[in-house]
């Protein structure tokens, strides 16, 4: 099973159900050219030429009807009940700890307080959440709707901070917060070069 990164905060709009869309960078960019989707697989784009001409065949990386795991910052644990103890995984967002047969392969497995390991690398095993794509297309990333910004779980505001201290917020529109939380994520490929992107729709699996 394939797995998907996502910052804490937008980890936590999936739970709420605010987020039910994410947008991810197609690489190579096909500068110049535009993306049709295939008749016989819509996982399959065709990328052609300013003739129309078709010049190759690309599938998105998370295909429609997939489940996929989100990965999240962890640690192997120990569950301790009135009946038992069990290796566990610590999860960062949230202090969650649930049994995980698997943790107990850590030598640090038992204690509390081992290393938060990156969400990088996170197993399917030690994953809480699952979410299901629902739809994929190829678009350029300024096509975004108002609509599509709030799919993406934005809100409307996002906080301003002096050091560690809040001092108020921006009110930058659901748009706004998106072209600001992109720009973080993807310094290669920023809001103003509008590469072309893979749009995915999805629901979570519970």
């Amino acid at each position: 099973m394939n797995g998907i990164l996502f910052k804490p905060e937008m980890v936590q709009a999936i739970v709420e159900g605010r987020k039910t869309v994410t947008r991810r960078v197609i690489k190579p960019q096909p500068i110049g050219r535009q993306f049709i989707t295939t008749t016989m697989n819509p996982n399959v784009f065709a990328l052609l030429d300013g003739t129309e001409k078709r010049l190759k065949n690309l599938k998105a990386p998370y295909e429609v009807g997939e489940t996929v795991y989100i990965k999240e910052a962890w640690r192997p644990s120990w569950k301790a009940t009135e009946h038992y103890s069990a290796p566990a995984v610590e999860y960062k967002l949230g202090g969650e700890i649930l049994a995980r047969t698997q943790a107990g392969q850590y030598p640090d497995g038992q204690f509390h307080n081992a290393k938060w390991r990156s969400p990088l690398f996170m197993p399917e095993w030690a994953a809480r959440y699952f979410i299901e794509i629902k739809d994929v297309r190829a678009e350029r990333l300024q096509e975004i709707t108002l609509e599509d910004a709030k799919a993406e779980g934005m809100p409307l505001a996002l906080p301003y901070t002096r050091g560690n201290d809040f001092v108020g917020a921006r009110n930058l529109g659901r748009l706004g917060c998106f072209q600001v939380l992109w720009d973080s994520i993807n310094k290669d490929y920023p809001w103003e070069s509008n590469p072309w992107v893979f749009r995915y729709e999805f629901g979570r699996n519970t």
